[in-house]
């Protein structure tokens, strides 16, 4: 336990420091792109990013299943396992590459269709498309397959300083260039260089560090059948998750435009921003709670699930409530009075983020469990879901019934299919108690969004200092507002009893 402790209290630091400058530092960039060249400039580099998430279809959730599989053997230090498995890997990795290439190629006829009202006159629409298809073709080769070791060693804190390392690079140079030279296919070239550079970082470290597990190897029948399995459910997953993700960017470019795309990206950065940054207590036990999956007992396992979804749920009412309250606040300060969308959206935005939140601890059990097959058909179910409101509402309301659209898909077919399935195949439990769990977690969270807007509200000022000043006040009083209305729960002393315990391992 101590050990895991400490990994995941280690992958943790370090992934929050890769997230600051992954996800903070690109508001600048944005910013920059706003000023220097326009909203279209921003819209176009927004909808080749959502159409290059639909090619990496040709990943079908790979990655996770490997590192599913190595769970056991890494607790067991085979290392004969492990080298067939990454020896497997590095063979799928070039496969997905290549076919990720051949399929970006062939969209390219069809590109001029996705964009109503046309693209920059100085840019060539094939060219910049290239350099981001380049970018993501990029991500696999290069000892990307190695990243599966470090993350089912509980050394995600690698990954996180190589992306780190990779990213500052790419930005400083974006940001010159976009402030000396104002050329977009710079800026668009540096990406490619940059993912290539991360994943050469991340190689070099697993090529000193773990040489021995690198040796060739071939899996038995029976894992490469469990795998294959296991694969071909997540393809739904997959599609599942690039609908939910992607679609919105391309409904707002087709219906509205790409300007329009560019005022809808930055609400949407600002919660996929937030979303990262609360995600962080997730994904960065994940790895220790594989390993935990595989040595400890149903029932500790479930005891964890319920302490661990508690603290995401808090800290996902938190941020919630900072959202709403500071929203608009945020945005005008950032980019302007002109590019600020009514509080409709704004409410919209925070449901969203909270549905979103509210699933990732669900989900990472899963992960961890190898569990995908059991609701394969539920991302089918919701992506179709998703893409007919979308476009149906789309037409009628336009870009709030995009948003709308998502958060029903999400609340009517995927968290209440994937959460039955954690709780009845993983931990051998009813729903009832979850169910009732969520509602409360919900109504407290609604309470402390009221109240922290409220009183934000009563705060004049539109600067920087009243923004922190609200900022502050916004987190403590949804924080108060939140532990006032778990206190009497046993998962509430459950995690002071668990913060105790890390305290205590870390101090040691």
């Amino acid at each position: 336990m101590g050990n895991r402790t400490h990994n995941s209290i280690r992958n943790i630091i370090f992934a929050i420091i890769n997230n600051l400058v992954t996800l903070l530092v690109p508001f600048a960039i944005r910013t920059i792109m706003l000023k220097t060249l326009g909203p279209a400039y921003l819209g176009l580099s927004n909808l080749f990013t959502s159409v290059l998430t639909v090619l990496s279809l040709a990943d079908l959730g790979m990655a996770s299943a490997l590192v599913y599989a190595m769970y056991r053997p890494v607790a067991e230090d085979n290392k004969t396992a492990i080298a067939a498995l990454l020896n497997l890997y590095r063979k799928l990795y070039n496969i997905i590459g290549s076919t990720i290439l051949a399929a970006g190629l062939a969209v390219m006829p069809f590109l001029k269709y996705l964009i109503k009202g046309g693209v920059p006159e100085d840019l060539n629409l094939y060219i910049v498309y290239l350099l981001s298809l380049a970018h993501t073709v990029c991500s696999y080769f290069f000892g990307a397959y190695k990243s599966t070791l470090l993350s089912a060693m509980q050394r995600e804190d690698i990954n996180s300083n190589a992306s780190t390392i990779a990213h500052t690079l790419i930005y400083i140079f974006a940001i010159v260039g976009l402030l000396t030279t104002r050329n977009y296919y710079l800026y668009a070239v540096l990406f490619p260089l940059g993912i290539t550079f991360q994943n050469l970082i991340r190689s070099r470290y697993v090529d000193k560090h773990y040489g021995e597990y690198l040796r060739y190897g071939r899996i038995n029948r029976k894992t490469a059948v469990d795998i294959s399995r296991k694969v071909l459910a997540l393809i739904g997953h997959k599609v599942g998750g690039v609908i939910s993700g992607s679609i919105d960017t391309l409904c707002v470019s087709a219906f509205l435009g790409l300007s329009s795309i560019a005022i809808y990206g930055n609400y949407n950065y600002v919660a996929n921003s937030l979303f990262m940054l609360a995600a962080l207590l997730g994904n960065g036990i994940k790895p220790s709670v594989g390993n935990s999956m595989v040595l400890e007992s149903t029932e500790k396992n479930y005891r964890d699930f319920v302490t661990f979804n508690f603290l995401y749920m808090m800290a996902t009412g938190i941020f919630c409530a900072c959202l709403l309250a500071l929203y608009q606040h945020f945005i005008r300060m950032w980019v302007g009075d002109s590019y600020l969308m009514g509080m409709e959206m704004v409410i919209l935005f925070t449901v969203y983020f909270y549905v979103r939140g509210s699933r990732l601890m669900v989900n990472n059990y899963k992960d961890v469990a190898g569990m995908w097959e059991a609701d394969a058909l539920r991302p089918y179910a919701e992506g179709l879901m998703n893409l007919v409101l979308s476009v149906v509402l789309a037409k009628s309301i336009g870009a709030a019934g995009i948003i709308l659209a998502t958060i029903i898909s999400m609340l009517v077919a995927g968290l209440p299919w994937e959460s039955a399935v954690v709780l009845k195949k993983v931990f051998h439990v009813k729903c009832g108690p979850y169910i009732v769990r969520y509602v409360y977690y919900t109504l407290a969270t609604a309470a402390a969004c009221f109240a922290s807007y409220r009183i934000c509200a009563m705060i004049q000022g539109a600067g920087i200092l009243a923004f922190l000043v609200k900022g502050v006040i916004c987190a403590v009083v949804s924080a108060v507002v939140l532990i006032v209305a778990y206190a009497p729960l046993p998962e509430f002393r459950a995690s002071i009893t668990l913060g105790i315990k890390v305290i205590k391992n870390h101090g040691k």
